[in-house]
Parts: structure tokens; sequence; C-alpha cells
């Protein structure tokens, strides 16, 4: 019986990675930028078959030299490609869980506020610094490490979330033309129209 590794190193052997994931993504880039810019016309006027031939000979001609082996000692593209994809597709992760972050604290997040700002920043450390951490970047300090516990790292998000909570209960109503921080903060929430 076949596992998932198993069937995972035979399609490696077989030369998915080397041939068939760089021609994939370089054909679909290629074909997406021709039809955008529509160069040789648009999709009624028969420039998809235009896009889809243009894009398909530049995939093949990416990767049949690596195939063969005819690229220059150091200049095979699909090696340059298989070797830089991977930091790239970590920084898109990175940008995307910053959003999913700083979305967590409203629909129509607005980030032309003073505070909008900060906070997008703060997320933004929060998510890099949890990266580096689980690629043990840097190590927390002797004093500190009780807050790798979960439990302690719980503890710290419900406190946080109370004081929250009886700060906005307890806080003091301003009038209509209320200003600074707490303003801020409160147009982070509204609706965009």
């Amino acid at each position: 019986m076949a596992d998932f590794r198993g069937a995972m190193a035979y399609l490696a052997d077989i030369g998915v990675a080397d041939v068939l994931l760089p021609f994939i993504i370089v054909f679909t880039i290629t074909f997406a930028i021709l039809q955008k810019i529509k160069v040789f016309g648009t999709p009624e006027q028969g420039g998809k078959k235009y896009n889809t031939m243009v894009a398909l000979v530049l995939g093949l001609a990416i990767v049949i030299p690596h195939v063969l082996g005819s690229y220059p000692e150091g200049s095979d593209l699909v090696v340059i490609m298989n070797s830089f994809l991977p930091g790239v597709s970590i920084f898109a992760v990175l940008i995307v869980m910053v959003m999913l972050i700083v979305g967590v604290f409203g629909y129509g997040f607005k980030m032309e506020s003073a505070f909008g700002s900060i906070l997008a920043l703060i997320c933004a450390f929060v998510v890099v610094y949890i990266f580096g951490a689980s690629a043990n970047w840097w190590g927390v300090p002797g004093a500190l490490n009780f807050v790798m516990d979960p439990d302690t790292q719980a503890f710290i998000v419900i406190v946080a979330v109370f004081a929250l909570i009886i700060y906005f209960v307890t806080k003091d109503n301003k009038p209509a033309g209320e200003s600074g921080w707490a303003k801020n903060f409160k147009d982070l929430f509204e609706k965009k129209n």
C-alpha cells in the first residue's frame, strides 16, 4: 500500500517539481499578462489563441533547456525559480497573515487614521516576530521563557480582552465632537459607504 510521502517522492522522481510546476507557473503568468494587456487583441478578436501559443512557447523555452541540461552552469532558470519561489511564498503568507490580523479589528478598516496605521504596524511586527520565533531566528531571553507557554499566552490574551471590555464599559461618553485616539479607534469600526 502506497502512502502520501511515497506518492510525492514518485512525483518528484518523474519530474513534476523540475518540469511540470515551472512550466505551469511560467505559462500561467505569461498567459494572464497577455490576456490583461491584450497585445494580440481581445478574446473576441481571437487574441486568446495567440496568447495561449506565446505562453506555451515561453513555458517550454524555459523548461526544455533545463531537461536537456543545456543551461550554462549557475544560470539554470528552473533551479533559480525553484530556490526563489519558496521565499516569495513565505513573504506572501506573511502579508496575508498581517491582513488577517488587521481585519480582525473590524469591517471597513481605515488606514488613513493614525491609530489604524499604528495598529497595522503592531500587527506586522507581531507576525514577523511569530514567524522568526517559528524559524528559530531569535531566542527568548531566559527571564521571559514563561511567555512561550501556551497557557500563559492564553492568559495574557484573556486579560487584554477583559481590560478592553472594562475600558469601553466604564469610559466617559464624550459629545459628538470627540477627538484623539478614542475617535480614531471608533473610526476603525465604521462601515464604509
